[in-house]
């Protein structure tokens, strides 16, 4: 009897609470009486109901006999709770204890720890810590996917030799300076500068043979 009650989840059957015998088909609830345990009594009152019903009209042929228990209904659960501050707080330390124990593939992002944080300081006292499995939670666990990879993608860039940058007075940043071009004060570089100086002597140096020969003209027409 009891392990037929126990499959049964709305209702609770006190221990120790009796088994009650119909002892006719017309008796009332207050005629009800108690089913004996030991083998014995239980015989002699099998025997005296199923004589009751011998002096009925086919009684015995539609003999059945009735038992019937007392329960109650289990109280509905508690109400759910206001998520307080200390509660969400509370909480957040019971995830965080939890995840420190699973390893880095199972980890959880900002956003859906602390939507799980919120939904568990929500349920009654005493509810065992179990991770949300509803669509918003999903939801929140790929939006933390894709933010973690957005923040790898960035440290990497970030790592790259293109975008380090060097001490003035590193040996990458000295053998960088070598390479270049020095300035002028003029804002050009001496390799542009020393071009420019060959240039105007190379100007002079032909002038001055222009010169020279404009010279042996006039001496030669005046001869």
């Amino acid at each position: 009897m009891r392990r037929l009650v126990e499959k049964v989840k709305e209702i609770e059957w006190p221990e120790g609470a009796p088994i009650l015998l119909k002892p006719t088909i017309g008796a009332s609830q207050a005629k009800f009486v108690m089913l004996v345990e030991s083998d014995q009594e239980l015989l002699v009152q099998l025997t005296s109901v199923w004589c009751l019903a011998a002096k009925r009209e086919m009684g015995q042929a539609s003999f059945k006999l009735e038992l019937f228990i007392y329960v109650s209904r289990v109280a509905a659960s508690a109400t759910i709770r206001r998520a307080t501050e200390g509660r969400i707080a509370a909480a957040a330390s019971l995830i965080d204890e939890h995840l420190s124990a699973l390893p880095a593939e199972q980890q959880l992002g900002e956003t859906s720890r602390a939507y799980w944080a919120v939904t568990h300081a929500r349920q009654p006292e005493q509810t065992p810590l179990a991770i949300p499995t509803n669509h918003t939670f999903t939801q929140l666990r790929r939006i933390d996917d894709y933010q973690r990879e957005a923040d790898e993608e960035s440290q990497q860039r970030a790592a790259s030799p293109e975008f380090v940058t060097h001490d003035a007075d590193s040996p990458e940043w000295v053998f960088m300076k070598s390479k270049c071009p020095k300035m002028d004060s003029s804002g050009q570089d001496d390799e542009r500068g020393r071009g420019g100086q060959n240039e105007e002597q190379g100007h002079g140096d032909q002038d001055d043979e222009h010169g020279r020969g404009n010279q042996v003209g006039k001496h030669g027409r005046g001869g």
